[in-house]
C-alpha cells in the first residue's frame, strides 16, 4: 500500500480535478459522452433526435431529452476511481502503474457509455410498465432505476475486472 501512495494521489488529483471541470461543464463541453450515448440509444429504440443547444438532444417520438444530467460523467469518475485503486496491487512497476490508471480511465469512458446507453434504453422501454406497477412518478422511478443499474454495474465491473487481473497479472504484489 505504501507504494502505492503516489498513484493513489495521482487517480485522487484526477478525480478532483475532472469533478471540479464537470462542476463548469455545459451539455455542449459535455458532448463526449452525450453524442455517442444517443447515437446507441437511437439505433437501439428507432427515433431520432435533435440537438438542442444549451439542452441536449431531443427525442420527440419519446418525449426525452438526453441532456447534461445523462451523460454519466459521475459514474465515469466513480468507476474510474474504484478501478484504478483496486488495479494498483497487481502491478510493481511504476510505468505499468502509470498505464494501467490512464488505460482504466479511457475502459472506464467506454464501459460508461455502453452502461449509459443501456440504462436509457431500458428506462424507455419500461416506463410504462414501471409507473404502472409502483404507482409512483416516473422521475422516481427514473431515479431509482438508473442507481439500481449503475450499481449493479459497478459491481460486475469490479468482479470482472479483479478477476482479469488475477488471470493475467503473474504476480500478486500484495497480500490477500
Amino acid at each position: 500500500m505504501k507504494n502505492n501512495a503516489p498513484y493513489l494521489t495521482l487517480i485522487f488529483l484526477l478525480f478532483v480535478a475532472l469533478k471540479f471541470w464537470y462542476t463548469q461543464a455545459t451539455t455542449e463541453s459535455l458532448l463526449f459522452f452525450l453524442k455517442p450515448v444517443d447515437k446507441i440509444v437511437e439505433l437501439a429504440v428507432d427515433s431520432p433526435s435533435q440537438f438542442l443547444p444549451q439542452k441536449g438532444y431531443f427525442h420527440e417520438d419519446l418525449n426525452i431529452v438526453i441532456d447534461r444530467s445523462c451523460s454519466g460523467f459521475n459514474f465515469w469518475l466513480i468507476c474510474f476511481v474504484m478501478l484504478g485503486s483496486s488495479a494498483m496491487k497487481f502491478f510493481l512497476r511504476p510505468r505499468q502503474k502509470i498505464a494501467a490508471i490512464f488505460a482504466l480511465l479511457v475502459f472506464s469512458y467506454f464501459f460508461t457509455i455502453f452502461v449509459n446507453a443501456w440504462r436509457i434504453w431500458i428506462s424507455v422501454k419500461m416506463q410504462k410498465v414501471w409507473a404502472s406497477i409502483f404507482m409512483t412518478p416516473p422521475a422516481q422511478i427514473h431515479q431509482v432505476e438508473g442507481t439500481m443499474i449503475y450499481l449493479a454495474s459497478l459491481i460486475l465491473v469490479y468482479f470482472t475486472v479483479d478477476w482479469l487481473f488475477r488471470k493475467t497479472t503473474r504476480r500478486y504484489a500484495t497480500p490477500a
